[in-house]
């Protein structure tokens, strides 16, 4: 064999290792993007439930500040039938007073 066969050979040899070592590194590329791919996939999909959530909280934020509001009014609402209840029973024991002088008023006119 010449020895430009025996380079040839050589050089057919080096050509054909780096053509495998260029597919096996277009596959691992190949499926480092397919990994990539899912993960912006699960990124997508993690951004829209956070999206979700935030919505949730919003709602949850606006439904507290409602029953604030709600509470306060009760709390108002309580007070206002605390101070007429406390009216009441002053008018009660007032009109007590007026019937029992009106009692005792009758009770000289029959005599």
């Amino acid at each position: 064999m010449a020895r430009n066969e025996v380079v040839e050979m050589e050089i057919e040899k080096v050509l054909q290792q780096q053509q495998e070592l260029l597919a096996q590194l277009i596959q691992m590329v190949a499926e480092s993007n397919q990994r990539l791919t899912q993960m912006d996939q699960r990124l997508d999909s993690m951004d829209q439930r956070l999206g979700q959530v935030e919505q949730q909280t919003a709602r949850i934020e606006a439904i507290e500040h409602k029953l604030d509001k709600l509470s306060d009014r009760l709390e108002e609402y309580r007070n206002d039938s605390y101070s007429q209840r406390r009216h009441m029973t002053g008018m009660e024991a007032d009109l007590n007073q007026i019937l029992r002088r009106l009692e005792r008023l009758e009770d000289h006119v029959q005599i």
